[in-house]
């Protein structure tokens, strides 16, 4: 529908009544920008009103069902929901007030969650990430928004809140890398090595390595000595960040001509992937997602996309160290879609054991 032109208004309309029908039967929830929802608040203005207002009433009746938390955003910029209808309530009301302002009142009355965060993003969605239009995305702009969403996200969305607390401080230490990375990193040392499931000593020396690549290189290579250090003894999560440090670290060890940095990172990523894939395969409370949307599959196939940026042979190689043959084939099928330019698609990352069950929604890739 984002490719169409305009002579074919009429084949957007009939994919959309396609997408409704096929809501209707089997609803899908997709934090962040690529569901049925987030193709009403594309669309709407292609569509007859009657429709519109058809389809909204169908994803809010739907959605009263599903009382997983959401959560989508980041950083201070983050807005978080008990359960989904909530959630749909902030995403559709703008939209429904355009269509109808009376049942919009209506609606946000027995939505007090929505009623609050839409006083901070009165776009709804769209206030989060101005990219969910009737339109592609530019180049080098998200199409999504991150977000999460289970029953087990209360704690790390309480980590989200530690996280903010060091974010003031972090930001103030990379500033200081645009003219003195070396005391940046003095600066970043005086940071734990972990707070929870967070690592904040780790991400302020990653971002100091991406102020100063440029500029200063050889502090670069010393704010990636320093994260490789301060994550030896980290217990891996499989949350985004701490996740994905490995990755970046590698692709800006390559950009400052450290290979050999680069291959270390590699080494010492791929061994916290092995301690992250013990926590999915626990025999006592396994995570029952697909192997494909494992925290430890997310990390390990980051790690093989940076690698590719060392050589394809050092990617190939690292996949050949993957145990289980279905990762592994996961892992070389993405590799090479990687190689070919074939879009890759959202990222998705499910935990589904006893203890912790949520999911996590990246941004679509191209």
């Amino acid at each position: 529908m984002l490719e169409l032109p305009s002579a074919r208004e009429a084949e957007r309309q009939d994919i959309f009544q396609l997408a409704m029908a096929a809501d209707h039967d089997h609803p899908s929830f997709v934090v962040g920008g690529d569901d049925f929802a987030s193709m009403i608040v594309r669309f709407w203005k292609h569509l007859a009103p009657e429709v519109v207002l058809q389809a909204i009433s169908q994803v809010l009746d739907g959605a009263k069902s599903y009382k997983s938390g959401v959560s989508l955003g980041s950083g201070s910029t983050r807005a978080s929901f008990s359960n989904a209808y909530e959630y749909r309530v902030f995403e559709l009301l703008p939209v429904l007030r355009e269509l109808d302002s009376d049942q919009a009142d209506k609606v946000l009355r027995d939505a007090p969650e929505a009623q609050t965060q839409l006083k901070d993003f009165p776009n709804g969605i769209q206030s989060l990430n101005p990219a969910i239009r009737d339109t592609p995305p530019e180049k080098g702009e998200s199409s999504g928004t991150t977000g999460m969403v289970g029953q087990g996200i209360g704690p790390l969305l309480g980590q989200a809140k530690i996280g903010e607390a060091y974010e003031s401080r972090i930001t103030d230490i990379v500033k200081i890398a645009e003219n003195n990375p070396q005391q940046a990193i003095e600066a970043a040392n005086g940071l734990p090595n972990s707070a929870g499931d967070l690592a904040p000593r780790a991400e302020a020396l990653l971002k100091i390595a991406r102020a100063a690549k440029e500029k200063s290189p050889s502090a670069a290579r010393d704010a990636l000595e320093g994260m490789s250090e301060s994550l030896r003894n980290f217990e891996p999560t499989g949350q985004r960040g701490p996740r994905d440090y490995w990755a970046e670290g590698i692709e800006i060890a390559i950009k400052v001509r450290e290979i050999d940095l680069a291959k270390k990172l590699l080494k010492e990523g791929m061994s916290q992937v092995e301690k992250l894939k013990s926590k999915d395969t626990d025999s006592d409370d396994p995570n029952l997602a697909l192997k494909a949307w494992w925290p430890s599959t997310a990390m390990l196939s980051g790690l093989i996309t940076a690698a590719s940026r060392i050589s394809s042979l050092t990617a190939l190689d690292a996949t050949r160290e993957v145990s289980d043959p279905e990762i592994r084939l996961f892992c070389q099928v993405g590799l090479a879609n990687r190689q070919v330019g074939a879009p890759i698609g959202r990222t998705v990352v499910l935990m589904n054991r006893k203890q912790s069950t949520w999911g996590e929604y990246g941004s679509v890739e191209k």
